[in-house]
């Protein structure tokens, strides 16, 4: 891991580039960049391991970064992705806990780090920034409530339907492209799946002319069957005829 000493304009005029930070004025990005700094990671190298203390809040300015637990117990599962200008480390931050989970690199990645008195002294002064961390825990917490219901009551092309669909750009949107951040592996690590049954279902739902797949990039040909795949009408059925 490397550190990058800049100097608070630099933070400041990245901050202005990341959705996270567009809102908020000149006077507070630049008292937070007085606190921030930037992070390099090489792919696969690790943030924090699970259990480490939490002290910052880590924004993701180009690269992705896979949050997992049980790591330490080579049983790992992967919650979440973290892609480009998503915050991740605030919830045990603010509680002063220690990280439940283990962040590392899928690729070469950099990220902004805030420590938590520069964060807090700015969340006393700036009701919009508190709101905006307020939502963006709160969509945490939807997502991962959606997740368990992906991961232990559907089956595996309803969980697949489901996270193509919440990428989607907007509700008009008839045709869009989603970009796996990671390896496959990783993302049906998400979804509860084995690689085996993820590949499986991507080349069962190209089949159908619902999804066209090119490497990472995934092409949604036919938004209205794909919405009928995440609906509860459809069980999917093995060839021995138990569910999948």
């Amino acid at each position: 891991m490397t550190v990058l000493e800049l100097n608070t304009s630099q933070i400041s005029e990245i901050m202005g580039r990341l959705p996270y930070f567009q809102e908020l004025g000149n006077a507070e990005t630049s008292l937070l960049a007085e606190g921030a700094q930037e992070i390099v990671l090489k792919k696969k190298e690790i943030l924090f391991r699970e259990g480490d203390p939490a002290d910052a809040l880590f924004t993701v300015v180009s690269g992705s970064v896979k949050l997992s637990i049980g790591h330490t117990r080579n049983q790992e599962k992967v919650i979440d992705i973290i892609s480009r200008g998503q915050c991740f480390g605030e919830v045990p931050m603010f509680l002063q806990a220690p990280c439940p989970s283990t962040a590392q690199a899928i690729e070469d990645t950099y990220l902004l780090s805030i420590k938590r008195n520069t964060l807090m002294n700015a969340l006393d002064h700036n009701c919009l920034l508190a709101s905006k961390m307020m939502a963006g825990v709160c969509r945490r917490m939807h997502t991962l409530i959606k997740d368990i219901d992906n991961c232990h009551l559907r089956s595996s092309s309803q969980r697949l339907a489901s996270y193509l669909l919440q990428h989607r750009p907007d509700l008009h949107a008839r045709h869009y492209d989603v970009t796996l951040p990671g390896l496959k592996n990783d993302v049906a690590g998400i979804l509860g799946l084995s690689r085996e049954t993820f590949s499986r279902t991507l080349h069962q739902l190209e089949e159908e002319n619902i999804i066209r797949v090119t490497g990472h990039q995934i092409r949604i040909l036919d938004v209205e069957k794909l919405q009928s795949y995440n609906g509860w009408q459809r069980i999917e059925r093995s060839t021995n005829g138990k569910d999948i």
